[in-house]
This record gives C-alpha cells, structure tokens and sequence, in this order.
C-alpha cells in the first residue's frame, strides 16, 4: 500500500467511525509540501467538533490495528483550533496555508500577513539556532549527513522561503520548481537546489559550509 492510499484510508476510517464529529481531515508536513523522503512521517491532522479519550483510543486502536507506524496524528477540536492559547502554541498557519484538506472544511478563518510572517520569522529562529549548535559542537559531516541537517535546518529553512513567496504572490508554492522559479535572489535560489539535491541523497559539497550558509539566511530571515 503507497503512501497515498493510507491517508486515503484514513480518511475514510475517520470519516465512517466518527460520522458527523469530523469537520476536517487536513495532510500537513512533508507530503503537503512534496519534500518527503522513505522516512518521512505522515502528519495528519483531524479536526472534530469535539474530542473525547473515546476518539482518541480508536484512532490508537486503528494505527496499531492497520500496522501504519508511520501516521502521525493531531486531534483538535474546531473550537480549540483558533483559539488564543492554542495559536500561540500551534500555529493555524500550517493547516490553513500550507495544509491540503482531504476531507470537510476548516472553520472560516483567513491567516493575517502579520501572523504569517511572525510565524515564518520564529521558524527562521530556531532553524538558526540548530545552526548555531552544529557550528559551536563541531558536527561532522557524517553526524550532519545522518538527517540532523536536513530534519532542523534545511527542511523548515525551506518553509521559510515558502511561506514568504506566499506573503509575496498569494499562492503557496509545492513543488521545487515552483519554489525556485518564486525566488528573486540567487543565494535564496541556490539554497533551495542544494536543499533539493540533500534531499535526493546527491549533493557532493560540504554540508559543514552548507549549514554555514544556512545560519547565515536563517538570520537574516528571523528578523521582522
């Protein structure tokens, strides 16, 4: 079974089991993105009208059941989704931007500019300080090609530039070429070719100066 028929499936696990409960089915992470490698989780997120431990076990008891170890899901309820506490700990903008609904709809709720670029600057943060942590321990190249570099700084750098192009063009961009093509700058567009070829295992140079030059994008991407 591909990747694909087991979202597929549940989606109309969730849609049969909870009936009207389910409000919407959203494909977050790096199959939303198409960035997703053999490793790749697939992330998932199941709004509901409400939630219950009674929602929670049977989704438990269908990924044990359906040996899908690698589903990764996230249940919310449409009430708790937008609001304030939950925001600030878990960010809208990557269901509603980013996110492909499978199934229903999220509540009506369109994404300020302002929080999408906070967002996008808070990303850029932490991917510079996974950058500045290789660099002060000395990561090796062995160390930094065994996915931490691509899992904490390659990978949400790149959500970065999309999240920008899509401040810039009002349309979020899901492939690589779309993502190259929406790039102004060279250096921006010269990260996102080694990041693609980091992801595809060919990239020849060192990714000890690569996380070098990430840090310094990541920088100047944190800044509002």
């Amino acid at each position: 079974m591909n990747t694909f028929e087991v979202i597929d499936r549940f989606t109309s696990f969730t849609v049969n089991e909870f009936s009207r409960n389910t409000a919407a089915v959203v494909l977050t992470g790096s199959f939303a993105k198409n960035d997703f490698t053999e490793k790749s989780d697939i992330d998932i997120w199941l709004v509901l009208n409400s939630v219950s431990e009674i929602e929670l076990n049977a989704i438990a008891e269908y990924c044990k059941s359906s040996g899908n170890t690698k589903l990764n899901v996230q249940c919310v309820s449409s009430g708790e989704l937008l609001n304030k506490p939950f925001k600030k700990a878990f960010s809208p903008v990557q269901l509603y931007i980013d996110g492909i609904t499978k199934y229903g709809a999220l509540p009506a709720y369109i994404p300020y500019n302002s929080e999408v670029r906070t967002y996008a600057a808070a990303i850029a943060a932490e991917v510079m300080m996974s950058s500045r942590h290789y660099i002060t321990t000395g990561e090796n190249e062995a160390s930094l090609a065994a996915g931490r570099l691509l899992k904490w700084v390659l990978k949400p750098l790149s959500w970065v530039y999309r999240y920008k192009i899509y401040l810039k063009d009002s349309a979020y961009p899901r492939s690589f070429n779309e993502l190259y093509s929406s790039l102004d700058n060279n250096e921006d567009r010269e990260f996102i070719q080694q990041y693609e070829m980091v992801l595809k295992k060919v990239f020849k140079g060192s990714l000890t100066e690569l996380n070098k030059k990430c840090h310094n994008l990541a920088i100047k991407n944190s800044i509002i």
